[in-house]
């Protein structure tokens, strides 16, 4: 094993490390100041930059920072920042990390404010301000405390594992695994675009503190791949994508108008899983929250839980053998619609005011809802259409203001309709 030590405190540092096909090397790192720059470059097996116990830090206290991390590492069980002692801090610093290889590992903490400001959404090419991973077995963690801070991190390979953690507000991740993937704007082929098996997890804004900040994650054209987001606090969005089968998205946002289903403030781009045996679990707690979706193929499963008021979900789900369930508490809004297939599940309780408009279009399909608690200006409305044959509707209205217009076309369908208490109207048209 050989060790490399470089420290610097001037207002401009600058180094470059190298080792060629060589393993069981360490390289440990302290700058202080600002404008300083560290670049290295490892090849072979178990190298280290950073460890455990000695850290890779680019330090500024007072606050100006404007640091440059490069790094590459080429072979396998090799890492990088030690499990947690990799830190940048100040403003606008920016980190550029390449690995290639199996069973590597990424640790960086980002302090201040600024931070990681190399290209998002419309950067493919070089990270250029990011961390890029090629390979099996990999693990990133990154985690940014202060304001308008921004991480990409891109991965191709399988059993991959993502973990970004932002507090404070005006956040910004985007983490694909898999790379090209589903996203079709990428225009350029990374290897392994059909990984399996990867885990992505973002939070964002944790303790109610954060706003503005959003999440874009991309899992592509494998299986058994997992997501999960949590977002806590105001303005909050988040999108995901993913293409395969059997893979899973869990969302979790807490708050004041957040949404799932949007590319950043102000641009609308629903969440879309393609293929088949898709899963998306969505909890908004708060006022204000929107969710909205696309799920294509068959044996996919919505299932969404809205709490607060002025809340709405509108999905689609295409194809054969679909299930959606949605619940919303408050002054709540449902636009959902099944086309296409056949065997198709979806169940709507709303509680509290209430909208709904559902459409499904094939054979054996059934919708079933409850509505009942309306007030202010009394609203429970349902308006339900199916196509096709042996459709079944099953809808209960229960308090205040209530009417419901059903309307099946085709043959063998069926519909049973309850309604209880307050200005109840019901309309049924069988063709």
């Amino acid at each position: 094993m050989r060790g490399i030590v470089f420290a610097s405190t001037t207002a401009l540092g600058v180094i470059f490390a190298s080792t060629a096909f060589a393993d069981s090397n360490t390289i440990y790192l302290y700058q202080s100041g600002d404008n300083q720059k560290a670049e290295t470059l490892q090849n072979g097996t178990y190298n280290s930059i950073g460890t455990s116990s000695t850290s890779l830090v680019q330090e500024n206290g007072d606050g100006y920072g404007s640091n440059n991390l490069k790094i590459e590492q080429g072979g396998n069980n090799n890492t990088i920042g030690g499990y947690g002692n990799a830190k940048q801090s100040g403003t606008t610093n920016n980190s550029e990390i390449w690995q290639i290889g199996t069973n590597n590992n990424i640790d960086l903490l980002q302090v201040g404010t600024n931070n990681g400001k190399g290209g998002l959404i419309n950067n493919y090419g070089s990270p250029n301000g990011g961390i890029a991973q090629a390979g099996v077995s990999g693990r990133i963690s990154v985690t940014e405390y202060g304001a308008n801070n921004d991480f990409n991190i891109k991965q191709g390979g399988n059993t991959n594992v993502t973990t970004v953690t932002q507090v404070g507000n005006n956040m910004q991740a985007v983490v694909r695994q898999s790379y090209g993937g589903p996203d079709t704007s990428v225009g350029q082929s990374y290897p392994d675009d059909h990984a399996s098996n990867g885990t992505i997890t973002i939070n964002q804004g944790l303790g109610g503190g954060g706003s503005s900040s959003f999440a874009y994650a991309i899992q592509g054209g494998g299986s058994w791949n997992t997501m999960t987001l949590s977002q806590d606090g105001t303005s909050q969005t988040a999108s995901v994508w993913q293409d395969g089968s059997s893979n899973s998205v869990t969302s979790y946002q807490t708050g004041y108008g957040n949404s799932l289903g949007k590319v950043g403030p102000g641009s609308n781009a629903p969440f879309f899983q393609l293929g088949s045996n898709q899963q998306l679990i969505n909890t908004q707690t708060g006022t204000n929250n929107t969710v909205t979706g696309i799920q294509k193929d068959s044996l996919n499963y919505i299932s969404t839980f809205q709490s607060g008021s002025n809340s709405t979900a509108d999905f689609e789900q295409s194809n054969s053998y679909q299930k959606a369930y949605n619940f919303q508490y408050g002054t709540d809004i449902l636009v959902a619609k099944q086309s296409g297939g056949t065997g198709n599940y979806l169940l709507n309780n709303q509680y509290d005011v209430a909208s709904a408009t559902i459409t499904q279009k094939g054979t054996n399909n059934q919708s079933t809802g409850t509505q009942s608690g309306g007030w202010g200006p009394y609203t429970n409305t349902a308006v339900v259409s199916q196509t096709g044959d042996n459709n079944v509707s099953v809808y209960t209205q229960t308090g205040a203001n209530n009417s419901l217009s059903l309307g099946q076309v085709g043959n063998y369908n069926n519909s049973t309709i309850t309604q209880a208490g307050n200005s109840n109207i019901a309309q049924v048209q069988q063709n």
